[in-house]
């Protein structure tokens, strides 16, 4: 069975579509498990319940960088399709060299991601976020459980 590389192409940009949405649910993910941990362990801290918000933020740390690394396989995966995409877009012709669908994105984020701040704030913002606010609420409940 011989495929072309139209069939190639539209089976990369199933696959792209796919990454991409799977980078969103986790991200979601992220966010909603991270709120609903920080959320719980502040609960339990004005509850006078430190050691119980310490295993709650401990446990939300953890799970935060399991989600970090699963995005970042997807981010990778990504990644890799784009680079295939762009490259089948280029062997079409001159004409979609750098005015196809997947080439003028490619090229726009990575304009956008050699940027330091952006890539800080777009694909590891909602992890630092999190990491920093559990980070806090761990060293608060050890303070409160020395003290």
């Amino acid at each position: 069975m011989v495929i072309n590389d139209e069939l190639r192409y539209e089976q990369a940009s199933e696959a792209l579509r796919h990454y991409s949405l799977s980078v969103f649910n986790i991200r979601s993910l992220a966010i909603a498990q991270g709120l609903v941990v920080l959320s719980g362990s502040l609960y339990l801290i004005k509850e006078g319940f430190a050691g119980f918000s310490l295993c709650a933020a401990l446990f939300g740390l953890l799970f935060t960088g399991v989600l970090y690394a699963l995005q970042k396989n997807y981010w990778h995966q990504f990644d890799d399709l784009l680079q295939y995409a762009m490259k089948l877009e280029a062997d079409f012709g001159e004409l979609s060299r750098d005015s196809g669908p997947w080439s003028s994105y490619g090229m726009t984020r990575n304009q956008r991601f050699t940027k330091r701040s952006y890539r800080l704030r777009v694909k590891y913002g909602p992890y630092i976020l999190l990491s920093s606010a559990l980070s806090m609420v761990i060293a608060y409940d050890l303070i409160k459980l020395v003290t």
